[in-house]
């Protein structure tokens, strides 16, 4: 049975992630267990959950999750809406992708050889930025879908992708986002690490330029630009407070998602603090980015001296993965994996920014839910 009185709206759940689908490491472990995830997440007060697309193949399924789920009249279940996009540490997939789902990248290609292909040999890339933008097209008509993204940059994973990729395929999907039918649509962004350049690129389509694009490079320059409405969300800030204030700064359409990665060192604290209560929404990034027992901010779930209000309870028992598929059905539904977030802790961060912000928690949860209706939608 769900606690009324509170609300929370997760604004960054991977969906598609291997660990919700019961592997880990590549090894199988457990059956897919999304739909207790999601029932525990209800039960917690969790109405709305963002399922995020990361790559055109995982943001396809991450569509036909949020529908499937959608339809079960079982059991009650958060509203869940999605997002379309091409993560940073996922842009070689503009060069490897194709839609027979048969594609697995050439590990013999380098980042930098990926790179140089996308600019010798620009039809296949080409190729999926329209794939890209016809499926944002193509979801206009779901209301379940709610923003388009990931995108960003990351310069912490340069394994996965060149800086130059990044940097392409950023700017490339924000062309394509300037498409009169997509203004309207909200921004799931992702910087890391790279504010010098990320900044400086969002301030250019907010102030618009002139520019050619991979798509028409044969036409002359145009102009990109975002929409004076068009909303923004830079999730899972670990940057620091000069970044953040000079995000806040560009734009009063910009906001921040925070997450257990948010606040695992001592400086995320000090930032998070001088945060505009407005800019705030707060997310688990699940299976990720938990808050763990060695980050600063989990004393502030648990103090001895019982100041905290309120007092946070772990909402259900944990096992080891080995452990979880022998348990019977019932009892599966109130267990959560040791170590994989989970929709149904997103109160931890909502307790712990409320804190350090030294803001009454019950307004800090209204003000957060309310922010995250008015960016995606209740």
């Amino acid at each position: 049975m769900v606690r009324m009185g509170k609300r929370f709206y997760d604004i960054a759940v991977n969906a598609t992630d291997c660990m919700f689908h019961g592997s880990y490491n590549g090894k199988k472990y457990h059956d897919i267990d999304l739909i207790n995830v999601f029932k525990r997440a209800y039960q917690q007060n969790v109405l709305c959950c963002l399922l995020t697309g990361s790559s055109i193949k995982e943001s396809i399924i991450t569509k036909s999750i949020a529908n499937e789920y959608a339809t079960t009249s079982l059991f009650k279940l958060p509203s869940l809406y999605y997002t379309i996009g091409v993560h940073p540490c996922s842009v070689n997939e503009f060069i490897t992708y194709n839609n027979n789902y048969n594609n697995k990248t050439d590990h013999t290609l380098s980042n930098d050889q990926f790179f140089q292909l996308a600019q010798d040999s620009p039809l296949v890339p080409v190729e999926n930025l329209n794939l890209l933008l016809q499926l944002w097209k193509d979801s206009l008509n779901d209301p379940k879908f709610r923003a388009l993204g990931e995108m960003g940059l990351d310069y912490d994973r340069l394994n996965y992708s060149s800086k130059e990729m990044q940097l392409l395929f950023f700017k490339e999907q924000l062309k394509l986002s300037c498409d009169p039918q997509l203004q309207h649509l909200p921004l799931f962004l992702h910087m890391r690490n790279c504010s010098e350049d990320f900044i400086p690129i969002l301030n250019q389509f907010i102030n618009g330029y002139h520019d050619t694009s991979m798509i028409s490079p044969n036409d002359p320059p145009r102009l990109y630009k975002f929409s004076d409405q068009r909303l923004m969300v830079v999730h899972s800030f670990t940057d620091s407070t000069q970044d953040m204030c000079d995000l806040v700064n560009l734009s009063p359409n910009i906001y921040i998602g925070l997450n257990g990665a948010s606040l695992r060192s001592q400086q995320n604290l000090d930032t998070v603090k001088e945060i505009p209560l407005d800019r705030i929404l707060i997310e688990t990034d699940s299976p990720w980015c938990e808050i763990r027992k060695s980050h600063p901010s989990y004393q502030w779930l648990h103090k001895e001296d019982g100041e905290i209000q309120p007092r946070y309870e772990e909402p259900y028992k944990t096992v080891k993965k080995d452990k979880l598929q022998g348990k019977p059905d019932d009892e599966k539904q109130v267990t959560m994996v040791k170590s994989r977030n989970e929709p149904c802790l997103v109160e931890q961060v909502a307790i712990v920014v409320s804190q350090l912000k030294n803001i009454p928690y019950d307004e800090f949860v209204d003000t957060v839910w309310e922010t995250s209706c008015k960016i995606y939608g209740e």
